[in-house]
């Protein structure tokens, strides 16, 4: 036993040395959670018992002059349910079917068939007011969220722009007023259990997030609306490859409308067609011809020494230039200054120009605002091409008198036309007037900006006079409208192509100003390669009376600032019949009513789904338009309709839809609908097959 001593001792010793290590490595691990890396696990143990939900501000309203509605967010709801956390399957399953309709069958059935968390629906209406959070049967969530949405779909959607799916401005106002429109998200963080599920009434933090800023525009959307039509109207007419006008009021620079053909619904931005999102009056330039005549008549009067008792011969309709010659539609023998313009002389402009020289002829287009941006805040604005001085050749001064030789935007045409209209100023044009911000105070923005003098006020008097003949007894006859002084001008260009003119390719515009004498109003047209007739006398100015027309009987008299007398004209155009696919059926009937037109609907349903006579015809005043509210008008194979949204729904309520509209759906997976072939908002022809995916969206969260 004695000899078993030195082998126990060396058990003890070991069993000592053993213990003190672990004791020692406990204190160290103890020192180091609680001292070296406490921050650390209270980080940890913070995120794992709390949870952070920003809290989504909702996006600034954009309204026009008077307060009617274009863009907003729409509060929607999505709902999700946490099946291993629902302790009562029957009661989850009836407030499902009142927030979403359904049965209580179908709703236990989707909730068995899940493990883990699945969206029930994702941004919609509900059937019924969710109660409070902490109301809410175990396992169910009910979240808050905004869809930007557009009320007056294809009205001014080329200015508005659009958002996308994140709710980030992508295009237009949208885009350019990101910051003020998007507000500040706020903040929630949550006590959670350690399934992850927040605890009714354990806030730790809320704060509440700031609304964006609405937007008031200078816009009037009774006359963009009209406007539209119109131009959309004429395209059609003249069988165009498209459109664009713009409208201001000179005396401020205020843009009035903006319209560009073909367009879009920003509801269904992902469906447009290429290049139909683009504002054109800013983004496209092009060879104008003689609408912008002006810069040469302008130069010939401020500082060409012509005087109106000055006349130029016309050369029988012939000047040469180098290496060709520039003629007249027919010729004239001597002209009056103002007759050069009111016939539209190419000869005899030809001649001013030589006489008032390059230098002047190149200041007085750049005075005018040619060659640079107009400083309107719109997102894509082209600046054109004019040419310096040093890269002038060949016959660049007589083609500048007339038209060509550089390019332009139409806002720039406007804006240098309504120069001549308020007495010779170059002003900035501004789209938005005012915002109001959270707490509903209203702030100036835009207002009448002086770019520079361009003129004296005499010289925009004689201006006006011309330009007054030229509708009165020149080529903007077909301009005119009964009762009313209306001055402007009109232009035909040859379109270059590729770098050379293409033959039947051409340019018509016109750009007109009432009344003349005291003008309040500027409009220009612009009609890209009108196929079955292109003089700008035919296709430009007609559409410009149109308009003028059909404002000037407007039952909300949208020119207030004209005067009252001038609203006895009772020359109103035939009506056009509106695209009203997809509108609410009230909002459609009073859209007839204010164009002169009556309605009657077929079926129960609330929004129209097809209609008779087809968009853009024209009509009889008093015609029956027959909107149908249940199924589209489609007895023949072949009829078209337009692809609804079916992305979020059950498969239930698509297959109504689709059944609906004379369509074959084709079903792919099971549960809401996440992707859709055609796109939203494309137009579809009767009997067609409509291809959907359906997916658990968001399982897995």
């Amino acid at each position: 036993m004695i000899g078993d001593v030195p082998l126990h001792r060396g058990r003890l010793k070991l069993m000592a040395f053993l213990l003190l290590a672990g004791w020692a490595g406990l204190v160290y691990r103890l020192t180091d959670i609680q001292l070296l890396r406490s921050g650390y696990f209270s980080e940890k143990a913070e995120r794992q018992y709390h949870r952070e939900v920003v809290l989504q501000p909702s996006r600034g309203r954009i309204v026009d002059r008077y307060g009617r509605l274009l863009a907003a967010d729409r509060l929607l709801h999505t709902v999700g349910v946490y099946p291993r956390l629902v302790e009562d399957s029957d009661v989850v399953a009836a407030m499902l079917t009142d927030l979403l309709g359904e049965d209580r069958e179908y709703w236990k059935a989707e909730i068995s068939a899940h493990d883990r968390f699945f969206y029930a629906a994702r941004q919609v209406d509900l059937a019924s007011q969710p109660p409070p959070s902490h109301l809410l049967p175990q396992g169910l969530e009910v979240v808050e969220e905004y869809r930007r949405v557009y009320p007056r779909r294809q009205l001014a959607a080329n200015v508005i722009g659009h958002t996308g799916i994140d709710g980030k401005g992508l295009e237009g106002l949208e885009l350019q007023y990101e910051e003020v429109l998007r507000g500040q998200p706020g903040l929630l963080v949550q006590q959670i259990d350690a399934t992850g599920a927040p605890i009714p009434g354990m806030e730790v933090l809320r704060d509440e997030p700031v609304d964006g800023m609405t937007l008031r525009l200078t816009l009037d959307a009774v006359i963009q609306e009209v406007l539209e039509e119109e131009l959309a109207f004429g395209v059609a007419e003249s069988d165009a490859r498209g459109g664009l006008a713009v409208a201001l009021d000179p005396r401020t620079g205020a843009v009035l409308a903006m319209a560009s053909w073909p367009t879009y619904d920003p509801n269904y931005a992902e469906a447009a067609e290429e290049g139909s999102r683009r504002n054109r009056t800013i983004t496209d330039s092009f060879e104008p011809g003689s609408v912008l005549k002006l810069v040469t008549f302008t130069a010939a009067l401020e500082a060409g020494g012509y005087t109106l008792a000055d006349t130029i011969d016309g050369g029988n309709g012939v000047i040469q230039v180098v290496g060709s010659e520039i003629k007249d539609t027919r010729p004239h023998g001597r002209m009056s200054l103002g007759e050069v313009l009111q016939y539209s002389s190419n000869v005899g402009t030809v001649k001013i120009a030589r006489h008032v020289g390059p230098n002047r002829m190149y200041r007085y287009a750049r005075d005018l605002g040619f060659g640079q941006v107009s400083g309107l805040d719109l997102p894509g604005e082209a600046s054109g091409l004019l040419r310096r001085l040093p890269e002038w050749r060949g016959p660049a001064l007589e083609s500048l008198s007339i038209g060509y030789g550089l390019s332009v935007t139409a806002l720039q045409i406007a804006s240098a036309y309504a120069a001549v209209c308020n007495g010779g100023s170059l002003l900035t044009p501004f789209i938005v007037e005012s915002m109001q911000d959270e707490r509903g105070r209203w702030h100036d923005w835009g207002g009448r900006e002086l770019v520079r003098r361009v003129m004296h006020k005499e010289t925009a008097e004689l201006l006006r006079g011309f330009l007054k003949d030229a509708v009165t007894g020149g080529t903007g006859d077909r301009a005119s409208v009964a009762g009313l002084d209306i001055a402007g001008k009109t232009g035909t260009a040859r379109k270059a192509v590729n770098g050379s003119y293409e033959a039947g390719s051409y340019i018509s515009s016109f750009c007109g100003f009432i009344p003349a004498d005291d003008p309040q109003f500027i409009l220009l047209v612009v009609v890209d390669e009108p196929a079955n007739r292109y003089y700008a006398s035919e296709v430009a100015a007609p559409i410009f009376s149109r308009t003028v027309r059909r404002l000037i009987s407007h039952p909300e008299y949208p020119l207030k600032g004209l005067q009252p007398s001038v609203y006895q004209v009772v020359d109103r155009p035939a009506p056009i019949v509106p695209d009203l696919r997809r509108w609410p059926a009230s909002e459609a009937g009073k859209a007839l009513s204010v164009r002169g037109l009556r309605v009657r609907f077929v079926g129960k349903g609330p929004t129209v789904l097809s209609q008779e006579p087809q968009p853009l015809e024209q009509a009889r005043e008093g015609q029956v338009v027959v909107l149908n509210l249940d199924t589209p008008f489609a007895p023949n194979p072949g009829s078209s309709t337009l692809m609804p949204d079916l992305r979020g729904l059950t498969l239930r309520e698509a297959a109504a839809q689709v059944s609906s509209l004379g369509l074959i759906l084709s079903v792919e997976g099971s549960g809401l609908i996440s992707r859709q072939t055609p796109r939203p908002g494309s137009e579809v022809r009767s009997g067609s097959t409509v291809q959907v995916h359906a997916s658990v969206i968001g399982e897995g969260r």
